[in-house]
């Protein structure tokens, strides 16, 4: 289940496009999976294990925990990789989107 908290302290203190939510959502993306941190309506943080290089274009999905197939695709551009001892966090903007309901395709 997803918990969805306002950025506060530093993060809240950031200048950004659009105000971002603290909230962990499976991400996918062409090449591995991972979790978001925080997401807002023109960009997103997440961990994986397998991260894209600063400037590569990506598409990727979050999916959304509703009881339903539902899930926002994305395109974008990474923008940041950090490593950390135990994982990689990865900032990609969102350029594109758009929210799909997998039950009623097909």
């Amino acid at each position: 289940m997803a918990v969805m908290l306002p950025a506060t302290g530093e993060e809240a203190r950031d200048r950004r496009r659009a105000p971002r939510m603290a909230v962990g959502l499976p991400v996918e993306l062409e090449h591995g999976k991972g979790w978001t941190r925080d997401v807002s309506a023109s960009g997103v943080y997440f961990e994986t294990d397998a991260p894209p290089a600063v400037g590569t274009q990506v598409r990727f999905a979050l999916l959304l925990p509703y009881g339903t197939a539902v899930r926002v695709e994305c395109a974008g551009e990474i923008v940041r990789v950090e490593r950390h001892e135990d994982r990689v966090g990865v900032a990609a903007t969102i350029a594109a989107s758009r929210l799909i309901r997998e039950d009623l395709i097909g």
